[in-house]
């Protein structure tokens, strides 16, 4: 059975941004629907943030591209006990394929054993814990990508986050892959941000 997951929106997670009240910081406006697809795309394009998720669904799409699917939520290194989330998946992606630093390095038939390495090129072991002396330099690190605009530049903290469930992108009982997506409505799950932390 098919199942509905995300196409890292361009419109929906604009949408989401601005009912939760993220705009220039100044007072939230009433969220008002757009009357139009171009009317939508301007407000998608106008929105803090907009740039970071176009570049992380970019990364989402060479992913898949290097293993036919896209990321889980949490994976686990090959031990089955120490977890990264797919932000620390989606490193070597950022890096090779969205911002074209030796992106040699991505194509072929890359293996997981390949793609581990390239994970500690950026800094992070996936045998240790995230928050082990040997990750903490890496969480520094954090790409500029996974800040909003408005956070602090010096922030650790991601400001997107996965939809997790059943019918999702992020559903941990299945993978998910681009012959999955039916319909903009139904694939609207993307990692978004919060309306605050902790939420």
């Amino acid at each position: 059975m098919l199942k509905p997951i995300l196409v890292l929106a361009v419109i929906a997670a604009p949408f989401i941004a601005l009912m939760l009240g993220f705009t220039d910081g100044t007072e939230p406006a009433a969220f008002r629907e757009p009357a139009s697809y171009d009317e939508a795309r301007a407000l998608a394009t106008n929105t803090p943030g907009y740039k970071n998720l176009q570049r992380i669904g970019l990364a989402f799409h060479g992913y898949h591209d290097v293993f036919g699917q896209f990321p889980a939520a949490t994976l686990y290194a090959a031990d089955g006990k120490t977890p990264r989330s797919w932000r620390v998946e989606l490193l070597p992606v950022l890096k090779h394929y969205v911002d074209g630093v030796d992106g040699a390095k991505l194509r072929g038939n890359i293996g997981r054993e390949q793609y581990d390495a390239l994970i500690a090129e950026c800094g992070y072991h996936v045998t240790r814990p995230w928050d082990s002396p040997e990750n903490r330099s890496a969480l520094a690190a954090i790409p500029a990508d996974y800040r909003h605009p408005a956070d602090n530049p010096d922030t650790t903290a991601s400001a997107y986050y996965a939809v997790v469930g059943t019918g999702t992108t992020f559903d941990p009982a299945d993978i998910a892959e681009y012959t999955d997506i039916r319909g903009w409505r139904r694939s609207a799950h993307s990692p978004s941000r919060p309306g605050e932390r902790g939420t």
